[in-house]
């Protein structure tokens, strides 16, 4: 299959993005250089994108059990799943990323420069060190120009520098239902040498039964001065064991909302996994050029037991890697300057898959084997052009090419094997006009995904199911961002159109595995809005506010809401910081959604309040720093669902989540 559909951008929509020296940084400055594949800590507030930057510094008391905390604050994004090891973190940015049902899909990651994304388009945020973090940026809407397949928005991760004089912490973490953490982390400079490490371990017994995890994490960065830049080495290594309590129907989890589906614990559903990756970046000047360099390679051992006999046990050994450079340079003329930048991106990720029976957790005979290979290039351009002291164009261009492979080695139901070549031309036009306080821009900007591994998975055996395309998206803003006296402020209008929507399913024959489709066109328009209010030199506000809707626009289900997507949301911290003593109380409403195509099943809207402390204990008396942190999350004990899975069979949307609960922490630093 050859799949060519480039989309230039030509219609104007909305955006209006906050700026504020608290959570949510993004101060108007003029820069000197551009990237693009891994946007500079700088840059995105001269990049007419709508940015969110969460600091952890600003965090208070911080659960570090998923990236939640890091995101919630950002309009426009919604995440489920927190509870669930097994499925992992499910985030999504103005819809992209709602139809996952594990891990990250239709969002691009991006840890100190290395992609976490990998080429067909799969993620998994649990081999991030949430500990080492020291922000994370969330770039909202499509921007497939920047980070190619799969971006229908951006989370761009990066951890805390090497510590200049050497240093060693220790946290020590206790939380309900029979959770512990325990940290190490040392590091500190040799001469020009730096060393930041850090191992984790984690023992999570879940709100609901059937739901233990254990966690190994083991990270380390070493950075080193060379040539007329800096050289950074990256090692990590994850074992993770993690049970899976499974979905219920709205009437079982009336019943028990702590209970385990019954076929989860039958099949003693969950997984094991054993990863180990290694990264390089290089950052310097040649001549007047910027120049980023970035390789990594990595190793991913994966087991799981689904709640289903056949095919029920999936195991698969994963080699994956990618080289990235990028450079780029400002250039001056006598009637205007622009900045250029160039780089090119390659990925490759292979897999050798098999499928046994799940006989009551115990393996049985094979039913798959096939070997998998993604091989992906991108070649991108970005020019900004300044047209005057207030007026700027920017234009992004990236051509992207991946094939994907499929071999199969189980011939019994036969051959299978097969390819396929996609190809997409992606681009962003926009105008910005500068203010004495801000910013207005008009963006258009298209995006492309393809369907991973996974949801290209044959029903009916092993290669590929032949009816499973990819998806495009056409993305228009419009908006402001900038500071007025002491409230940063942010708006955003935006309308996507999406064409081939991947949407999951489940069967009979195989209830808890996912399946996916193609739903034909659809249509998102929203409205994002952040402030952040300095009310005294101890409290602030900050708040940020999305209205959505998002219909199907083609076909039996035109007008219907696409499921997995709230309606509305809101998010207020009410934040005091002064001297060693820190609080924030959390607000949340999430808006009504539904769980089906249909819209037959929907999830009413529900409101959560948390409490979050920390007091320095080191400051107060003088002494190694022992910091504690308290946090007292759903304080209301309102019944909600950690997650609503997808027109799900028998009803089985829900997996509820934990009431009332509480974390106490205790950090030594010395």
């Amino acid at each position: 299959m050859k799949y060519d559909n480039p989309r230039l951008p030509v219609m104007a929509a909305a955006l209006l993005c906050l700026c504020s020296p608290n959570i949510f940084a993004e101060e108007i400055d003029r820069l000197d250089s551009l990237t693009i594949t891994v946007i500079a800590e700088d840059q995105e507030s001269r990049l007419p994108l709508a940015v969110t930057k969460v600091e952890a510094d600003e965090l208070v008391s911080p659960s570090e059990q998923s990236l939640q905390d890091f995101l919630d604050p950002a309009p426009g994004l919604f995440t489920q799943n927190q509870d669930n090891a097994a499925q992992g973190l499910r985030p999504s940015i103005r819809g992209f990323g709602s139809r996952a049902a594990f891990g990250v899909r239709g969002i691009r990651v991006v840890l100190d420069g290395v992609p976490m994304t990998l080429p067909d388009g799969q993620t998994e945020l649990d081999a991030i060190d949430l500990g080492l973090l020291d922000s994370a940026r969330i770039i909202r809407g499509p921007s497939a120009s920047l980070f190619g397949n799969a971006s229908g928005g951006a989370i761009i991760l990066k951890t805390r520098p090497v510590p200049e004089n050497p240093e060693a912490r220790l946290d020590l973490h206790t939380s309900s239902f029979d959770s512990r953490r325990i940290r190490f982390e040392g590091g500190g400079h040799y001469r020009d040498t730096g060393l930041l490490a850090a191992y984790t371990d984690t023992s999570y017994n879940g709100f609901r039964d059937h739901a233990n995890t254990d966690t190994s994490l083991l990270n380390a960065r070493l950075s080193q001065p060379l040539g007329t830049g800096k050289l950074n080495a990256y090692i990590s290594a994850l074992d993770i064991t993690a049970q899976d309590p499974g979905s219920l129907t709205a009437t079982q989890a009336r019943e028990n909302r702590r209970a385990a589906r019954d076929a989860n614990v039958n099949f003693n559903a969950g997984e094991t996994i054993e990863q180990q990756r290694v990264a390089l970046t290089w950052d310097g000047m040649i001549s007047d050029w910027a120049l980023q360099y970035t390789g990594y390679a990595g190793q991913r051992d994966f087991s799981n037991r689904l709640p289903f006999t056949g095919g029920g046990q999936v195991q698969f050994d994963r080699n994956f890697g990618g080289l990235g450079t990028t450079l780029s340079r400002e250039f001056s003329g006598p009637m205007f300057r622009h900045g250029f930048s160039a780089g090119l991106d390659i990925q490759i990720q292979q897999d050798n898959r098999t499928r046994f029976d799940n006989n009551n957790g115990i393996r049985g005979a094979r039913t798959l084997a096939q070997n998998e290979e993604a091989f992906s290039t991108g070649l991108f351009l970005r020019d900004t052009i300044a047209l005057s002291p207030l007026w700027e164009t920017s234009l992004g261009l990236r051509y992207d090419t991946l094939n994907l492979k499929v071999e199969d080695r189980f011939l019994t139901d036969g051959d299978n094997s097969g390819d396929r070549d996609i190809d997409d031309l992606s681009a962003d036009l926009s105008l910005t006009r500068w203010l004495d306080s801000g910013m207005f821009y008009i963006r258009v900007a298209s995006s492309f995904e393809t369907p991973t591994f996974t949801e290209l998975a044959n029903p009916n055996g092993g290669g590929f199911n032949e009816q499973v395309e990819s998806s495009e998206a056409l993305n228009k803003e419009i908006g402001f961002k900038g500071q007025w006296q002491s409230v940063g402020y942010s708006v955003a209008i935006y309308h996507i159109d999406v064409d081939d929507e991947l949407l999951p399913f489940e069967l009979a024959a195989q209830p808890g595995r996912t399946f996916y489709r193609n739903a034909g066109k659809t249509q998102r328009m929203g409205l994002e809005l952040s402030a952040n209010t300095q009310l005294s030199s101890a409290w602030s506000l900050i708040s940020s506010y999305t209205l959505s809707e998002n219909e199907f626009d083609s076909g039996e289900l035109t007008g219907k809401s696409l499921p997995g997507i709230p309606d509305q949301q809101l998010w207020m911290s009410l934040n005091f910081k002064q001297d060693a003593y820190r609080l924030a109380v959390i607000g949340q409403h999430i808006g009504k959604l539904y769980a089906d195509d249909e819209n037959t099943e929907k999830v009413s809207a529900y409101e959560l309040l948390h409490l979050q402390a920390s007091v320095d204990l080191g400051s107060l008396f003088n002494s190694p720093v022992w910091q504690l942190q308290l946090g007292i999350d759903n304080i209301l004990d309102e019944d909600y669902n950690d997650n609503v899975r997808i027109n799900a069979f028998g009803g089985r949307y829900y997996e509820p989540a934990a009431g009332r609960a509480y974390r106490l922490a205790a950090s030594l630093r010395f």
